[in-house]
């Protein structure tokens, strides 16, 4: 029997200064059964003229797909529609795989059926300094989840580390398209309600933060906070309000930018209004950040030799 066929999809929109790293990334797996599936949002800068140069050498591996700008979880699904591989696997255009995540996934669900969803640690590096990397391990967000607490999580699970059974998609697991942040968090909610949800241990994804990201941007954040409050709170048996106080300081939390004064701002507000339990949070949270030294020296001088090699 031969291996599966693995559909990628990377939604771009004006990653022109990243895609080609990403790419690289995928083209370098050790797993070779593959197809890309590039989903372009409508970009405007030069992310689609260096996808066609770069996947013009083996034109059967890749496929473009474009549409007007909607969004990366609309992207995400026009890509699904025209997947053919048995499983498909996720990465955004400015991250990046480890050589073997592919095979150490594939393997994985080859040998346990029941599992729908597979995602794994990730490596979080700093977009002007690729030296500083932080370990990230997915278990402890999706543990949160599970026991339906909050919706505390950070970003990067499904949307560059996942991997899933296309027999397992159906119209009500697909992305939320009305969702420009968290939508990756809202989809593995949904998967985990319906599905077998699983996580490895391996940290096989590099998951870039850069200044311009939309995790910076405070009020997109808290308004779809918002929508996701209103989604969940009853199923997690939590008050809109708290639930909608623990997204925003979350998103205050994980800002790469403390000295910039409007999140000081921002920060200052919420403050005022948070209860006991989720200024714990919060500092949970921060604590984290600042003391997520997880890798072991061997994975980091992995991590850095491969981000640069790629040119990341």
């Amino acid at each position: 029997m031969g291996s599966p066929l693995v559909t990628i999809i990377v939604p771009v929109f004006n990653k022109e200064k990243y895609i080609l790293a990403t790419l690289r990334s995928i083209s370098g797996q050790t797993y070779k059964n593959w197809e890309c599936i590039i989903s372009d949002d409508g970009s405007s800068d030069n992310s689609l003229l260096l996808v066609e140069q770069f996947t013009s050498a083996t034109p059967g591996r890749w496929k473009i797909v474009s549409q007007i700008n909607s969004g990366p979880s609309s992207a995400r699904n026009h890509g699904i529609k025209s997947a053919t591989g048995e499983y498909i696997a996720f990465v955004d255009a400015d991250d990046i795989w480890l050589q073997n995540k592919l095979q150490i996934q594939v393997d994985y669900l080859e040998k346990n059926p029941d599992v729908s969803m597979l995602l794994s640690n990730y490596i979080i590096f700093n977009d002007s300094n690729l030296s500083d990397l932080r370990g990230i391990r997915a278990k402890n967000v999706l543990v949160q989840t599970r026991r339906w607490l909050d919706m505390r999580g950070f970003g990067g699970l499904v949307e560059s580390t996942g991997i899933l059974r296309a027999s397992s998609l159906s119209k009500d697991l697909i992305f939320d398209s009305t969702l420009i942040t968290a939508e990756g968090l809202d989809f593995v909610i949904r998967w985990d309600l319906q599905k077998k949800v699983e996580i490895l241990p391996n940290f096989l994804t590099l998951y870039r933060i850069s200044d311009n990201q939309l995790h910076n941007d405070v009020e997109l954040i808290t308004r779809n906070a918002s929508t996701l409050a209103s989604k969940y709170s009853q199923l997690l048996n939590v008050g809109k309000k708290t639930l909608l106080r623990q997204n925003a300081y979350f998103a205050l939390a994980n800002m790469r930018d403390w000295r910039k004064s409007e999140i000081i701002i921002q920060m200052f507000r919420y403050l005022f209004t948070l209860n006991f339990e989720v200024l714990f949070t919060a500092f949970w949270i921060i604590g984290r950040n600042l003391h997520a030294k997880l890798l072991s020296q061997n994975t980091k001088k992995i991590a850095k030799e491969h981000l640069f090699r790629l040119n990341a």
